[in-house]
């Protein structure tokens, strides 16, 4: 079996007997997330981002680094930084409510949503609030 990825599709080439199975191995493979699920996750991700204008991009970058989720550069552009940023954002929203939101980056409105939202203040209160509640209470016992 010889795995192919490419930027729309995984293919699978098989060889031999199994050859048959590779129409219906590829499908399966992607839809258990064995194959190419992990770029199609970050790819609705990185198209959202970069589907906003560059001070919309920059205004989210800041909204993470006001709560310590972006250490790099707010300059608006896509890296391993802002990937990890929005993913540890995302995880932060899910988490401080208890489930009630959790942003759904994988599929390209969810991704959409969510950037609207750090970029109008929606998750940033959220975010931010948190990270001064924190500061209160490191304040307050000294730890």
């Amino acid at each position: 079996m010889t795995c192919h990825p490419t930027r729309s599709a995984t293919q699978i080439v098989l060889h031999g007997p199994l050859r048959p199975l590779a129409g219906w191995l590829a499908p399966l493979a992607l839809a258990l997330g064995v194959l190419g699920a992990g770029s199609a996750r970050a790819d609705a991700l990185k198209e959202a981002f970069l589907g906003l204008p560059q001070t919309n991009r920059v205004a989210v970058q800041m909204v993470l680094a006001q709560a310590d989720l972006y250490l790099a550069r707010t300059d608006g552009r896509w890296s391993s930084s802002t990937e990890r940023a929005l993913h540890r954002g995302a995880d932060k929203v899910a988490q401080l409510s208890r489930d009630r939101i959790h942003p759904v980056l994988h599929r390209a409105e969810g991704a959409r949503s969510y950037l609207d939202a750090l970029q109008t203040g929606k998750y940033a209160s959220l975010l931010i609030v948190e990270k001064e509640a924190e500061g209160w209470t490191t304040f307050l016992t000294g730890n």
